[in-house]
């Protein structure tokens, strides 16, 4: 399957979403800060297949993000609304600017999470 990593500031909903996506094959790990995602993205052993990160820790690390962070396919989590995605992420920051490739907005189900993970990683492959 795929090397993930789940980033989020809440504990619960990072390891809901970690043992669900380990359950279905795929090699999870988590972050809880965006300190730990900087971290985590530029060591040495960065290779994942899809990082799944909260819009607010973008926010906290944009510069960042913009800048320096290598090509990788990123799944942002938000509870911006569908038009708060479009005028935010999309006409600010064009999504292949912010290195994103898709959206989901909260709430939302494990299920479709599942379901956008393996979509982004089949359109990577």
């Amino acid at each position: 399957m795929g090397a993930i990593l789940v980033a989020d500031y809440d504990e619960l909903p990072r390891v809901l979403k970690a043992e669900h996506l380990a359950d279905r094959g795929h090699d999870v790990e988590t972050v809880g800060s965006h300190e730990a995602l900087l971290a985590r993205l530029c060591g040495e052993r960065s290779r994942f297949d899809l990082v799944i990160v909260e819009d607010h820790m973008i926010r906290r690390i944009l510069e960042w993000w913009l800048h320096d962070f290598s090509p990788r396919p990123a799944l942002v989590v938000t509870s911006d609304t569908p038009s708060e995605i479009w005028d935010i992420w999309v006409i600010k920051l064009p999504r292949s600017v912010v290195g994103c490739d898709d959206f989901l907005v909260r709430p939302f189900s494990l299920d479709e999470l599942t379901e956008r993970v393996e979509r982004v990683l089949t359109r990577r492959r």
